[in-house]
């Protein structure tokens, strides 16, 4: 599972960096602005579930009055969950696809 993660999250930054190189070519092409629109939501979505669990591990670890004992947990599980989902990376791989980036600019 970790294998499948560091893939993931490879993949993502491997499309986000291919493109900002299609930007500073000036590639004219719609679509690209789709994959920039997947990565974007992406982000976000990991984003939020990122900080929700690092806000409960810190309510934890702090011992803050009123936190929720599950909250970590949940938030752990959350945070795999959406790491290790392949439809993740399907999505990427068909807004790539619409892309019409050359293989050279997808590496």
């Amino acid at each position: 599972m970790i294998q499948r993660i560091k893939v993931f999250i490879f993949v993502l930054l491997s499309v986000n960096s291919v493109f900002n190189m299609a930007v500073a070519k000036e590639v004219k092409c719609a679509d690209v602005h789709g994959l920039q629109t997947v990565l974007d939501r992406m982000n976000r979505e990991y984003s939020s579930l990122h900080r929700t669990k690092e806000d409960a591990f810190w309510r934890e670890y702090m011992a803050i009055p009123g936190y929720d004992e599950n909250a970590l947990e949940h938030g752990e599980k959350a945070l795999s969950a959406y790491l290790s989902d392949p439809s993740h990376l399907e999505e990427v791989e068909q807004a790539l696809n619409k892309s019409q980036l050359t293989r050279m600019e997808r590496l």
